[in-house]
């Protein structure tokens, strides 16, 4: 039994407080957090608070627009029908009602031609228009020249139309574009070859079959009217009594990727629900190429509900037709109140309240407003799905790697404190000071470190998204760690013990020393068997055991033992604290495969069935 002086006792007995708590933890959870936002800017997701990274594993719904991130928001016209009949363009020459119909066309429109006459600028809409009108043979610019634009009407979610009035010689003329279903509510008449037509049932009825059919192919519909005669000063007038000119059918082909992306959601039990400004049966035709499912129901429908109401609505709903910003805010709000964790997309200023409130708000980069990006947790680089399913995944990656290293730290520490008390009990310093802070450098910030870049785990996208107050450890990482520290018990007491019997204290001080800072990274191998990771799928590990033995065997081997007051250790030593260690870990891993077979790691693990509320 030893009895050392008093600053001797004091000293061990602060650094062993610094050793008991783990100060190592902040450093290396900002470190990880870091690490994935990083990942995901290489992904094209860049995270504008760190928490976010973490969270992004708790997402079980994805509420996401179609176009632009979904589909390629490149809208081509493929359909086009005029005075009774439709017309391809190349092969037709227009007639007169056809002509005024894209004439409408390329006036009721914001895209601007570029000087040098290519591509327009502007609305993939309004652009593809202005394509369509020039394969047809007319130039935009000498129409514009002919027609200026004297007001304008805008369009918008709530308007679905949108109105401009233009000078002509023979006065004011009023030209509408917009949903099918809200110009023919506005129009009166009808333009034939053979003249302008009454609008009657019958004629109502066989426009209002043509644009179903459309809309069930998955066409993106826009009707075309016109009012000659028009008072620029009432132009509301101007868009009831009109004369319906013609329709058109556009495609936004959805993008190669996303099919893959969403199919990959589902089977982490992530429910992805499409919010569209399109009619339902125009969504129904794009989700059944991309495998979302077809049940949806019109934002009309939500109207004067309650949050619970929506929200039972909402159950097993896969598409919200004729959205607004305003429908976005009630679906959101009705699937936090059932309790889910919702990711929610967004693009325009409208969308900045949504995107604020929700879990995770995930603004468009390409094609987003600032105030859009602003308000989101996460902005998309390429506007892309598959993006946002990347970001769950590394979300997940970095939670799995936490725990890793959450588990790795409190296991070390309290296994090495409690063997320093247990000694210090039976009359023994059994580690210097300076000893006690430099394992707590050595085993703590390098390996916890580089655990935070261990890589994906194959399974990690088969599990259901674990729940937002799910703890960092659970009853499976308290039973592996309570295991580690039994086991480091036995193993440093026998260690600690035949060093004295060999060398003295000096001599197992050394030994003990050693010993912790050896089984500090054989216990970073028991912690990956929870991923049942190998060693070599994470090289920073590999280099982080090649720099902490390096410093280890400096502090040994070189003057800088008189520092530490220990002495080289010659070969018993190692022959008794290589094998020792080694069984040791390989009764840790045996070990945790037994828990794990008892205790569930993650209560998610099973593949997840399909969604529905």
């Amino acid at each position: 039994m030893l009895h050392d002086p008093w600053v001797d006792v004091a000293l061990n007995t602060l650094s062993l407080a610094v050793a008991t708590v783990p100060e190592s933890l902040p450093i290396v959870l900002t470190f990880a957090l870091s690490l994935g936002a990083r990942q995901m800017a290489r992904r094209k997701a860049v995270v504008r608070q760190l928490s976010v990274v973490e969270s992004l594993g708790s997402v079980d719904i994805i509420c996401t627009d179609k176009t632009g991130t979904l589909t390629m928001n490149q809208m081509s016209l493929q359909r086009f029908w005029a005075g009774n009949r439709a017309w391809e363009p190349g092969k037709d020459t227009l007639s007169n009602v056809a002509r005024q119909a894209l004439v409408a066309g390329i006036l009721c429109n914001e895209a601007v031609l570029p000087a040098n006459g290519s591509t327009p600028i502007g609305d993939p809409v309004d652009s593809a228009f202005m394509e369509a009108a020039h394969r047809f043979g007319l130039e935009a610019k000498v129409e514009r020249s002919i027609a200026p634009v004297v007001r304008i009407l805008p369009f918008s979610a709530e308007r679905k139309r949108m109105t401009t009035l233009h000078q002509t010689g023979a006065g004011v003329v009023a030209f509408m574009k917009g949903a099918p279903g809200v110009v023919l509510e506005r129009c009166s008449a009808i333009a034939q070859e053979e003249g302008t037509l009454p609008l009657d049932p019958p004629r109502f009825a066989i426009l209002r079959e043509l644009a179903d059919s459309w809309q069930a192919d998955g066409y993106y519909l826009l009707a075309v009217a016109r009012k000659d005669n028009v008072d620029p000063k009432n132009p509301v007038e101007g868009e009831e009594g009109m004369t319906f000119l013609g329709l058109v059918g556009m495609i936004d082909p959805p993008r190669p990727e996303a099919a893959m992306a969403i199919s990959r959601a589902r089977e982490a039990g992530i429910r992805v629900v499409m919010i569209t400004g399109d009619n339902l049966r125009t969504a129904q035709a794009i989700v059944r190429q991309l495998g979302i499912g077809e049940e949806g129901l019109q934002a009309g429908e939500l109207e004067g509900a309650s949050l619970m109401q929506i929200g039972e609505r909402l159950q097993g709903v896969d598409i919200v037709a004729r959205a607004t910003p305003k429908t976005k805010q009630q679906v959101l709000e009705a699937l936090q109140a059932k309790g889910h964790f919702v990711a929610m997309t967004g693009d325009g200023v409208n969308d900045a309240t949504a995107l604020k409130q929700s879990d995770v708000g995930i603004a468009m980069g390409m094609r987003g407003t600032d105030i859009a990006k602003e308000s989101a947790d996460m902005v998309l680089l390429d506007d892309r799905f598959d993006t946002i399913v990347a970001a769950v995944e590394e979300g997940r990656r970095i939670f799995d790697n936490i725990r890793k290293f959450t588990n790795y730290l409190l296991s070390t520490s309290l296994g090495a404190v409690l063997m320093v008390l247990l000694l210090s009990v039976a009359g023994y310093f059994p580690l210097s000071a300076q000893m006690l802070l430099w394992v707590n450098v050595i085993t703590d910030l390098i390996p916890a470190s580089a655990l935070a870049a261990d890589p994906v785990v194959p399974q990690i996208m088969k599990r259901r998204p674990r729940h937002r107050s799910e703890p960092i450890l659970n009853r499976a990482i308290y039973a592996t760690i309570a295991g580690s520290i039994f086991r480091t018990l036995i193993a440093y007491s026998l260690i600690f013990w035949l060093g004295l019997l060999w060398g003295g204290i000096a001599y197992a001080r050394t030994m003990l020393f050693t010993s912790i800072v050896l089984h500090a990274f054989t216990r970073v191998m028991v912690v990956r068997q929870l991923d049942s990771l190998t060693l070599w799928s994470n090289r920073a590990l590999l280099w982080s055991y090649a720099v902490a033995v390096g410093l280890q065997l400096l502090a040994l081997y070189t003057p800088l033992r008189v520092l530490f007051g220990a002495v080289a250790l010659d070969w018993r030593a190692w022959a008794l604290m290589i094998p020792v260690t080694a069984g040791s870990s390989l009764a840790g891993i045996a070990m945790t495969r037994w828990i794990l077979r008892k205790i569930p790691l993650w209560e998610q693990e099973k593949p997840a069935p399909r969604l529905s509320g």
